[in-house]
Parts: C-alpha cells; sequence; structure tokens
C-alpha cells in the first residue's frame, strides 16, 4: 500500500497505526477463527476462495518483507514508503501473536510465496490476429477466467468481467495485461459475433479504453474472435492467439511473429509453489 500523504505527522501516524492494527487482528481471525469478524467478508478479494483455518495448534511461518519488519528493529516508520513497517510492529504486538506459534524462518526471502517457475514455450495457433507494432511483450500477467465467468458473462454480464479486470489491473499494477479462457469448439458465426461484442463492451469502459486487448484462449477460434473484434474496435491495440493453455497466475512472453507473420512464440511462466 503506497501512501499518498506526508508521512510522519502524528495524526497521520495514529490513523494509520490504527488502521494496521486493525489489519493484523484481521489476518490472525482469518486464520484461527474465521467468520467470527463481518469485515472479513468485506475486505475478501472479490472471486477468492475459502481459505480453510490450520487451527489453533498450528505454528504459523511468516515470510516475505513484512515478516523482516515484524523481527526486525526498524527505527524509521516510513524508510520503504509504504505501511510494512507499521503493520510489521501491529502484528507483534498483536494477542494473536503472543499466544500462539509464530516461528521465526530461518530464512525469509523478500517474496510472499516460496517457489520455482517453469517456462512453457510453444506456438501460438496459425489462425490468429494481432496489431504488428505492439509485440514483442515480456512478463504479461493473465487472467484466466473460469468456464463459469466465461458463461456468465456470455449471457450478457459485461459488467463482472470489466470489474474483475479492473482489480486484476490495480492488483498487478500492470499497464498491459492478458485475458484468458478455455473458449470452446466449433463456434458458429453467431457466437463469435456476439463474443466479439461482449469484447467491445468490456474494454470499452472508460477506465480501461488504454488497455491493449490481449486475449488468449486454449480452443481454435482466435482469428474469427480478433477479426470481429477489430470491425467493433478498428483503431485498438490488439492479439488475439489461440492454441495456449495458461492458467490464472501464469505470465507470458509473447514474441515477433515467425513463419510469416501467422504465429507467435509464447513462453507460459507458471509459479510452483512449494
Amino acid at each position: 500500500m503506497r501512501l499518498g500523504l506526508e508521512l510522519g505527522q502524528d495524526a497521520d501516524l495514529r490513523k494509520l497505526t490504527q488502521l494496521t492494527d486493525r489489519m493484523a487482528e484481521l489476518i490472525f481471525l482469518q486464520m484461527f477463527e474465521p467468520g467470527s469478524d463481518p469485515l472479513l467478508e468485506a475486505v475478501r478479494t472479490k472471486s477468492a476462495g475459502s481459505i480453510q483455518s490450520p487451527g489453533r495448534d498450528a505454528a504459523v511461518f511468516l515470510s516475505g518483507g513484512v515478516a523482516a519488519c515484524v523481527f526486525g528493529n526498524h527505527k524509521e516508520d516510513f524508510p520503504f514508503g509504504d505501511i510494512g513497517v507499521l503493520l510489521g510492529r501491529s502484528i507483534a504486538k498483536n494477542h494473536w501473536f503472543r499466544e500462539s506459534k509464530v516461528e521465526h524462518s530461518a530464512e525469509m526471502i523478500r517474496a510472499t510465496v516460496v517457489g520455482a517457475g517453469v517456462h512453457l514455450v510453444s506456438i501460438s495457433g496459425s489462425t490468429i490476429t494481432y496489431t504488428p507494432d505492439l509485440l514483442p511483450l515480456r512478463n504479461v500477467p493473465v487472467l484466466k477466467l473460469t468456464d463459469e465467468e466465461v458463461a456468465r458473462w456470455r449471457s450478457g454480464d459485461d459488467g463482472y468481467i470489466a470489474d474483475r479486470l479492473r482489480w486484476f489491473s490495480q492488483a498487478t499494477d500492470d499497464p498491459v495485461l492478458a485475458l484468458g479462457w478455455n473458449g470452446w469448439k466449433s463456434p458458429t458465426f453467431k457466437e463469435i459475433k456476439e463474443m466479439a461484442e461482449r469484447v467491445r463492451n468490456v474494454y470499452d469502459a472508460p477506465d480501461l479504453k488504454k488497455l491493449p486487448i490481449i486475449l488468449i484462449i486454449e480452443e481454435d477460434m482466435a482469428k474469427s474472435l480478433g477479426q470481429s473484434i477489430r470491425i467493433l474496435l478498428p483503431e485498438r491495440k490488439l492479439i488475439c492467439i489461440d492454441s495456449v493453455g495458461i492458467r490464472e497466475g501464469d505470465y507470458v512472453d509473447l514474441g515477433s511473429p515467425i513463419m510469416n507473420g501467422v504465429a507467435i512464440p509464447v513462453v507460459v511462466k507458471t509459479l510452483v509453489m512449494g
């Protein structure tokens, strides 16, 4: 959480400390007493799944930058320009912290997960649509829609998908992102035309107009869909590729076109949790 106020003022520091104290309490309640505070549901990430409570006897390990703030001795309140140190202090002084088995990990890397990356290199399908001057692109985050979300979108709920894109854009803080889904086999022209209109309605929202349209679909339907979108949004930068399998949380590299421009090299980067 980057701060847009003048840091260091006593009134601001008190308010932020009250905020981080509440955040710390919610963190422990989510772990040990989920559902006990209505605010937990209110602040839950949209479409997030449930988190299983580990139980009071479980040991809790903290990692990442906030963990360094919990166990560190930072004299400054805002050395990193965010609330990390304040949140670390709030966690450390919380009664749950004192009463629970919170362990000081021997190694605390500055990352929120411990894992290894797997890179899968592939070639897109040869029936694709793209704006040449948009390529190549590296480390594009992927928002993968579930089949249920796609069905909801196809039924006319453009606002839900637009909200998902807004949240994802804010969460990744990236000016370029990809929207992916499985697609469906042998779509009719009517289905393609209707889906192109759905895409147009989402990406034509005022606050999403600056996003290039990057669509990654597993089934073979990218060329017809991309051409239909181009008719509706002729000035918009567009990449629509298929025959690429992606998952939520993946990142992709999209290379310069090959094979006389009929395909795009794709590197799918998946984080394997450890």
